[in-house]
This record gives structure tokens, sequence and C-alpha cells, in this order.
């Protein structure tokens, strides 16, 4: 009997829970049917980026890919529900052949030209755990840029890193090394003998 689940077709045990779900409590609804009068909020996690992945009455997705309507998706309230209780070893991630995400292939343009983009690949490591590429280095000093100063010509940054160093500089001086003597290579004389 064991894996006798998978005697139903190419379908997983997310989307056999899902059917359940169905069966038992939504009875097919649709995510754009569930009631306007509440927020439906089901959270699930996006595995390629790890961010949060939420299915809501008018939108699906998260910030890496972006958000889409659920009109005419034919998204299951019950697919959400068991994306959300999707865990690793017993239920697989449910994949959403559709709807197409905006940003699912492609870094999404912003209104000025300029693209966001987030990592999509982590490493692993025994002392470290999981972590991701380009999370980059928190800065030992925040210094916020207006857009105002940018447009200024002002760098916030570049100065505040100035006066920094600067300040440095004037409380711990540099050392002003002092030149050793010549070393002695000749043994008894310029010749070496």
């Amino acid at each position: 009997m064991r894996g006798i689940w998978r005697a139903v077709g190419p379908s997983t045990r997310t989307d056999l829970l899902a059917r359940r779900f169905d069966e038992w409590w939504f009875d097919g609804v649709e995510l754009e049917q569930v009631d306007r009068g509440v927020r439906w909020i089901i959270n699930a996690a996006n595995l390629t980026t790890g961010v949060r992945f939420g299915f809501e009455r008018d939108t699906v997705g998260d910030y890496t890919i972006g958000h889409v309507s659920t009109a005419g998706t034919g998204l299951r309230l019950s697919t959400a529900v068991a994306a959300s209780a999707a865990v690793p070893g017993a239920f697989a991630p449910v994949v959403l052949r559709s709807p197409e995400f905006p940003g699912a292939d492609h870094a999404p343009v912003l209104m000025d030209g300029g693209r966001v983009t987030a990592p999509n690949l982590a490493f692993w490591t025994p002392e470290e755990g999981f972590g991701v590429e380009n999370v980059g280095v928190p800065p030992d000093v925040e210094v916020e840029q207006l857009p105002a100063e940018v447009l200024a010509g002002k760098d916030p940054q570049l100065e505040k890193a100035i006066a920094i160093v600067l300040e440095e500089l004037r409380n711990k001086p540099a050392p002003k090394p002092q030149r050793p003597p010549f070393p002695q290579r000749a043994k008894n004389g310029a010749n070496g003998r």
C-alpha cells in the first residue's frame, strides 16, 4: 500500500490534500469568489526565493516575482491552503502553472526604467547554515539618501564616510614610520670574505 497515492496519476500528496480540502470544506470555491467582507490572506513560501508568497482574494504573488489578479485564473481556495500546508518531505510544494507572474523569469521594470532583482540562489555551510547570495554587508552607519540632496549634486553617504575617516585620523593619527637601519649584508669587508 505504500506509495498508493501515486496511482491516481501525476498528482502529489499536496494536490490530493487540496482535493480533500475541497471535499471537506471548500466545495471548489475559487479565491476570487471568497467573501469580499473578509480579507483572506493565506501564506506560503516561494520555494525559489524563500520569501512569503501570499494568496488573497484579489491577488496572488510575492515581491520577487510580482502580484497578479486572481480574476479568471481558477485558483482555488483549497490550493492556497494546501500550498500553505506544504512541508518538505511530507507535502510537496504547489507548482502554479498559471497565472504568469511579471517577474518570474526577469527582473520587473520600474516606472523610471530601473529594475528590481532579488537573490534566487542560496548556499549552506555547517557554521552559518543557509545564506542567500547578494545579501551584502549591513552598513556600520546608515545614511539616508534624500532625493533632493542627490539632485542638488550632494552625496550624503560619501560626505559622512569622509567625515568619519577624518575624525578617526584626528583621534588616532597614523604612525609615521621610521626608516630602519640598512641591513649589513657583507661580512668583513665589501667582497663578503
